[in-house]
């Protein structure tokens, strides 16, 4: 929300976020020896990162800054953001 700098009337409008629709690319990081509906989320800043450089299955170090554990659907998920391949 912002108040338009023109204004007199005191009305403020709703605006859109600069990056409320972005795709942000991710990976989804589980343990193949202990299956679990358990997962990190972890989300990149760079497109690129991800796209070439990781494929299903893939093994990778992954680096990234936790944001919160959110339960959905069952399970339970730990979301990391401004990740990093290493």
């Amino acid at each position: 929300m912002e108040h338009g700098s023109g204004r007199t009337d005191g009305r403020w409008v709703e605006t859109p976020a600069t990056e409320a629709d972005v795709a942000h690319p991710y990976v989804q990081i589980r343990d193949p020896e202990h299956p679990s509906l358990d997962v990190v989320t972890c989300y990149f800043t760079q497109p690129d990162a991800v796209a070439t450089k990781l494929a299903p299955g893939a093994t990778a170090r992954v680096r990234g800054f936790f944001v919160e554990y959110a339960a959905t659907g069952g399970h339970m998920e730990a979301v990391l953001d401004r990740c990093s391949l290493e």
